[in-house]
C-alpha cells in the first residue's frame, strides 16, 4: 500500500513538488508568526511594566537635598569691608529676638577669642552692638518674616559651626598671624586729584562787553574749571594680600553665605527638574500602557492566524490520512 501511495502522485505530473514547496512555505510563515507574537509579548510585557512604573511615581517622592558647606571651602576667601545698609525699624517677634540675641552673643564671642587677639594694636575693637551691625545685622533679618523658622536656626547654628572650624584652619591661623606680625611699609602710588584753575572761556549769553552783539556774539570771561592731575604720593601700607582679623572674619563668612544660597538654588533646580521629569513620566506612562494594549492586539490577531494555519495544516493531514485509507 505504502508503494501505491508514493507512486501515484508521480504519474499525475508534479504534484507532490507543489505540495512540498506549499508545506515549507507554510512551515516558515507559521515560524515567523511565533517569532513576531513571541517578540510582541515581550514588547507588551515591557511596556506594561515602564508604564507601570512611571504612572505610580509621584513627585513627592523627590526631595530638596540639603545645602552644606564645609570650612575648608572658605579658608581661601578674600574680601573688602562693605558698609551695611540701614534698616528701618521692624515690629520683633519676641521670640526670634531672643534667639538671635543669643546668636549674636556667642558669635561675638567666637569673633573676640579666635580673631580679636590676631588684631594690630592700632585696631578698633568692635563691641557687641557694632559686630551686630556690620556681620549680623539682626534687626535688618528681624524686619523680614521668617518662612521657616526652624530652617532659619539651623542656618544660624550651621554658620556658628562652619566658621567656627574655619577659625582653627592652618590655612587660616596662617593669614592671622601674617597680619598680627605684617608691619606696614612706605608704598609709592599715582594718585588721581583735581584742581581749580581759572581759564577763560567763551559765554554766548553774556552782554558784558562793548562788542558783545558782533558775531561771534557773547564775551570772554574767565571761569574756574576742574583740571585733573596725577600726583605721586608715599603712604604706609601693609603689604599686598595681607588683610586684618575683621576683613577676614567677613571674607570667611560672605563665603559661606554665597556658598549656600549658590547650592541650595542648584539643589532646588535639581529637584524641581527630576519633579519635571516624573510628572512627564506620568503622562508618558499612560500613553506607553495604551501602546502596550495596542501591540497586545496586534499579537492576538497574529496568534489568530496562527490558529488558521494550524488549522488548516491539521485538515490537510487528516486529508491525507483518508486519502491512505481509500487507498
Amino acid at each position: 500500500m505504502g508503494g501505491i501511495v508514493t507512486e501515484e502522485p508521480a504519474a499525475s505530473g508534479g504534484i507532490p513538488w507543489m505540495e512540498k514547496i506549499e508545506r515549507i512555505y507554510l512551515g516558515v510563515l507559521r515560524a515567523t508568526i511565533l517569532l513576531l507574537a513571541t517578540l510582541l509579548i515581550l514588547y507588551t510585557l515591557w511596556l506594561a511594566g515602564t508604564s507601570s512604573y512611571k504612572i505610580f511615581r509621584s513627585v513627592d517622592s523627590v526631595k530638596e537635598q540639603p545645602a552644606v558647606v564645609a570650612a575648608s571651602e572658605i579658608a581661601d576667601a578674600q574680601a573688602t569691608m562693605d558698609t551695611p545698609e540701614s534698616a528701618a525699624e521692624p515690629a520683633v517677634d519676641t521670640a526670634r529676638q531672643k534667639t538671635y540675641a543669643a546668636f549674636v552673643t556667642r558669635y561675638y564671642r567666637l569673633y573676640r577669642t579666635k580673631f580679636e587677639p590676631y588684631r594690630q594694636p592700632d585696631d578698633k575693637i568692635l563691641s557687641k552692638d557694632e559686630f551686630d551691625d556690620l556681620f549680623v545685622e539682626s534687626e535688618k533679618r528681624l524686619a523680614t518674616e521668617a518662612s521657616d523658622k526652624a530652617a532659619e536656626n539651623a542656618d544660624l547654628d550651621s554658620l556658628f559651626k562652619t566658621m567656627s572650624e574655619a577659625a582653627d584652619l592652618p590655612e587660616v591661623k596662617k593669614r592671622l598671624v601674617g597680619y598680627k606680625r605684617a608691619k606696614k611699609v612706605n608704598v609709592t602710588k599715582q594718585v588721581q586729584r583735581t584742581q581749580t584753575v581759572r581759564r577763560r572761556g567763551w559765554d554766548s549769553y553774556s552782554q558784558a562787553c562793548e562788542d558783545w552783539f558782533y558775531r561771534p556774539y557773547g564775551c570772554a570771561v574767565m571761569r574756574n574749571v576742574q583740571v585733573p592731575y596725577t600726583e605721586t604720593v608715599t603712604v604706609l601700607e601693609f603689604p599686598q594680600g595681607t588683610q586684618s582679623h575683621e576683613v577676614l572674619f567677613r571674607a570667611l563668612q560672605d563665603k559661606y553665605l554665597n556658598l549656600l544660597a549658590t547650592r541650595r538654588e542648584t539643589n532646588a533646580s535639581q529637584a524641581q527638574s527630576q519633579r519635571d521629569e516624573i510628572a512627564q513620566g506620568n503622562v508618558d506612562g499612560k500613553i506607553s500602557l495604551f501602546t502596550a494594549l495596542q501591540v497586545f492586539g496586534g499579537f492576538i490577531v497574529l496568534m489568530f492566524f496562527f490558529v488558521l494555519i494550524a488549522i488548516e495544516r491539521h485538515q490537510r493531514r487528516l486529508a491525507e490520512q483518508l486519502k491512505m485509507l481509500r487507498v
